[in-house]
């Protein structure tokens, strides 16, 4: 037992050993490190910063980098690296970017650009061998977004940047396919048709994504009708895109919600095409 006393102490633990099982194992699909070395977050800020821990490569950031200047049009306002005087995990490489804009506030046009620019991010992890674990929102600040945390696995670069692209719910009744593969708009519309009974009113091209805005209201639904049907439509547009090898990888808020805004508290998808298994999991 880890006596949870010493850290309010002033001694030190060694963190224990692997399970035996993991330990015997350790070589085969199991990497061969601890992932309390191999573990990165990204966080969203305000209404313009991202902030990234654990990226200890040069080359990691400096690609996460250029990842951000080529999909966010505004490109950055400047980028600050903490020391370990000044940051809040010393010993942890923390480095901040200053977007020009408002990513985390876009309406309208920006809208789409800021779920590129999430897209690019998370395309440019998987690259570099930063496998999504877990989004968390662990705040009650008024404005705050999820965590991204992040653990190390194989790199996987996609055959084709659509291969990781994101899907939106917008206002009360719009659905919004961005920059995704040509057979995903129409799995999309065959969901809902069957399952959305009150139909889709309009389809349109909204600044290059695809726009399906739906009869009802089923992101402000209301009674219980309304509200499990709108949410079997979303577990029916999951269950299909897997069927055809898409799996939502995240479901994020990534948005400085106002309380006039009608798009508060909705989350967005990052979707990726044949995503492998990592270290036996499923």
């Amino acid at each position: 037992m880890i006596d949870a006393s010493s850290s309010s102490s002033g001694h030190d633990y060694q963190a224990p050993p692997l399970p035996p099982k993991l330990a015997a194992e350790a070589g085969n699909e199991l990497p061969l490190y601890q992932y309390d070395q191999a573990v990165a977050l990204v966080s969203l800020h305000s209404h313009d910063t991202v902030r990234v821990c654990g990226l200890s490569s040069d080359t990691d950031v400096s690609s996460l980098r250029a990842a951000i200047a080529a999909s966010w049009p505004r490109g950055i306002d400047r980028v600050k690296e903490y020391t370990d005087a000044e940051s809040p995990t010393p010993g942890v490489r923390m480095v901040k970017y200053k977007l020009h804009g408002m990513p985390w506030l876009a309406q309208g046009p920006d809208a789409v650009l800021a779920r590129r620019l999430v897209a690019a991010i998370f395309r440019t992890l998987l690259a570099l061998g930063w496998r999504l674990a877990l989004t968390s929102d662990t705040s009650k600040r008024e404005h705050d977004k999820d965590a991204w945390i992040l653990l190390r696995a194989a790199p996987y670069a996609v055959a084709d940047p659509r291969h990781v692209f994101a899907i939106s719910f917008n206002r009360y009744d719009r659905l919004r396919v961005i920059d995704a593969p040509d057979d995903v708009p129409v799995l999309v519309r065959s969901v809902l048709d069957r399952v959305w009974s009150k139909g889709v009113a309009q389809v349109l091209d909204y600044q290059g994504a695809l726009e399906y805005k739906l009869n009802g209201k089923p992101w402000y639904p209301l009674g219980t009708q309304e509200t499990m049907a709108s949410r079997w439509m979303i577990a029916q547009l999951l269950a299909h895109l897997k069927n055809y090898g898409y799996t939502v990888y995240a479901s994020i808020d990534m948005r400085y919600n106002t309380n006039s805004d009608d798009e508060s508290d909705i989350d967005s998808w990052i979707v990726v095409k044949d995503l492998p298994p990592t270290y036996g999991a499923y």
